[in-house]
């Protein structure tokens, strides 16, 4: 069964503590591919959101070192083997949340099924954006996958093409199924978009 919280509980008692498990090689592989991809556009400025572990960033840094790479994270816990030149901020990205860099992209994984006002999130990312930056997301999809594993990790919502279209104040350029290898269906199946 589940239950409806109303009022829901603040995403500062929810996340007080880390919400990200050891990366598996699963997830390395994941990581790995998105790293890919974001090299597509020969992002220099990268700002990720909900970065946990570094992982992310020290994969791509390994492709483009001469990027910046920002993480926001509210429990940052880089491993051991991150990127020393990734820098750390630890925060909510919420409507408080102020960067005067330079960004020319944004990137999070797995981040936005967690946004309780999706839409306001992501009007306040693309204030971050440059004109023509990009954000770069992955997100669960399918709603016919959802399981217990979605409620234990606090998830909101999966997502399709067509939902994410319907999101103002984005428009969807660009989708890409990308199957990574994995036991799991549900972890098969994961979205590359870039909105801006």
């Amino acid at each position: 069964g589940s239950i409806q919280l109303n009022p829901l509980i603040p995403e500062e008692v929810l996340y007080e503590k880390s919400h990200f498990e050891p990366i598996g090689q699963t997830w390395k592989a994941h990581h790995e591919n998105f790293a890919r991809f974001i090299y597509q556009y020969r992002a220099q400025d990268v700002f990720e959101i909900g970065g946990g572990t570094g992982l992310l960033g020290t994969i791509y840094k390994s492709i483009n070192q001469d990027c910046n790479w920002t993480l926001i994270e509210p429990t940052p816990m880089l491993s051991e083997s991150a990127d020393p030149e990734i820098n750390v901020i630890k925060a909510f990205f919420d409507n408080s949340f102020e960067f005067d860099g330079n960004i020319d992209a944004v990137v999070h994984t797995h981040v936005l099924e967690h946004i309780f006002d999706d839409v306001d999130f992501l009007k306040k990312l693309k204030e971050l954006l440059r004109r023509r930056g990009k954000l770069l997301i992955t997100v669960p999809a399918y709603e016919f996958l959802w399981s217990g594993e979605d409620y234990v990790s606090n998830h909101v919502r999966r997502y399709t093409k067509k939902i994410l279209n319907n999101k103002e104040p984005l428009k969807l350029d660009e989708m890409v199924d990308n199957s990574i290898r994995a036991d799991n269906l549900k972890n098969k199946l994961s979205k590359y978009l870039t909105l801006y």
